[in-house]
């Protein structure tokens, strides 16, 4: 389990959490361990002077596609951005990713994706796909020590709280109408849109997103502690409180959309119904019954059936998030 290494090791959480990074030189360095040896969704091939394959087909899980999403188109413009991180160490690799524009509903609505913590953008290229068959515009990052993001080792606490800020600002400058970003954080990504979402309310930016999306995300250090140890440890035994997501969420008042699978092992769904219900603004817990935490091996929420994942966005979106969408 997730926890139990974290926990075994004795160490603060918050220097752990993107320890499993994939960045484009050790690619180049060992080919075989990153692709060849690695089961199909594990793979990340891309080395740091190639494009990653924005077109590629997948084999779909069984239950992906159903009668209402039958197929998923390819991604066919993108644009790549490099940001300077704001102690000069480095640069962060961003794509922005318009909309198809057939859904006007979304056709301006920018989706600002923070992905979990295996691999880099190549790992998640599919969930763009699946995003970008809804209709929504993108914008998807790579943490530092990621994918092509410099430098190629991996962030401090610091450093990742304040690199998702300046995230948000950046994709301000993008977006087809800055009132209408969400910030989507899948696993590891909640830390970093909870932050997002939570410094913008305090006034720290001049950009505001509409609405806060979580999926399958990172709950906290003390709930984590208390599902494999069964005991009640403060936060602040193993995590400095960048961790700590429940926090964020107590704090927030936009409105909130959580998506959590049943079968979820990483992060319990007791754990997010809690958190869910310490949020202040207009909200909803969308459980996917049986979905895991992960892309592996049966799949998380949008693996689990992209009809139920469009609609239920969607849907929240219409009755407590409407300024995230175009007037109908």
């Amino acid at each position: 389990m997730f926890w139990m290494f974290f926990f075994s090791c004795g160490a603060n959480i918050d220097a752990l959490l993107v320890a499993n990074a994939v960045h484009c030189t050790k690619v180049e360095q060992d080919y075989e361990a990153t692709c060849i040896n690695q089961s199909y969704w594990d793979q990340i091939c891309t080395t740091c002077d190639e494009e990653y394959p924005w077109d590629k087909e997948y084999e779909w899980m069984p239950n992906t596609l159903d009668e209402t999403v039958s197929s998923v188109r390819i991604i066919t413009a993108y644009e790549q951005h490099t940001l300077p991180t704001y102690d000069d160490e480095g640069s962060l690799d961003i794509y922005y990713i318009p909309s198809h524009g057939e859904n006007p509903k979304l056709a301006d609505t920018l989706i600002v994706y923070s992905h979990g913590r295996f691999g880099n953008v190549e790992h998640y290229l599919h969930r763009t796909r699946f995003l970008h068959e809804a209709g929504y515009a993108q914008l998807i990052w790579d943490y530092r020590g990621y994918g092509k993001s410099q430098p190629d080792y991996i962030a401090t606490s610091e450093q990742y709280i304040q690199d998702s800020k300046d995230i948000l600002k950046f994709s301000a400058t993008v977006a087809p109408n800055p009132e209408r970003i969400i910030v989507y954080g899948q696993s590891l990504g909640a830390i970093a849109a909870s932050e997002m979402a939570l410094s913008a309310q305090r006034g720290e930016m001049d950009v505001q997103p509409c609405a806060l999306f979580l999926e399958s995300g990172v709950t906290s250090a003390r709930q984590g502690v208390e599902s494999i140890t069964g005991l009640s440890i403060p936060g602040s035994f193993v995590s400095q409180g960048y961790f700590e997501v429940d926090k964020r969420l107590a704090a927030y008042e936009g409105p909130l959309f959580m998506m959590h699978g049943t079968a979820d092992t990483y992060f319990l769904i007791e754990h997010a119904r809690e958190n869910y219900e310490a949020a202040l603004g207009p909200k909803e817990l969308w459980e996917v019954e049986g979905a895991e935490h992960g892309i592996e091996p049966n799949g998380g929420v949008p693996e689990n059936g992209l009809g139920p994942y469009f609609s239920r966005m969607e849907s929240f979106l219409d009755s407590k998030a409407t300024n995230c969408i175009a007037p109908q």
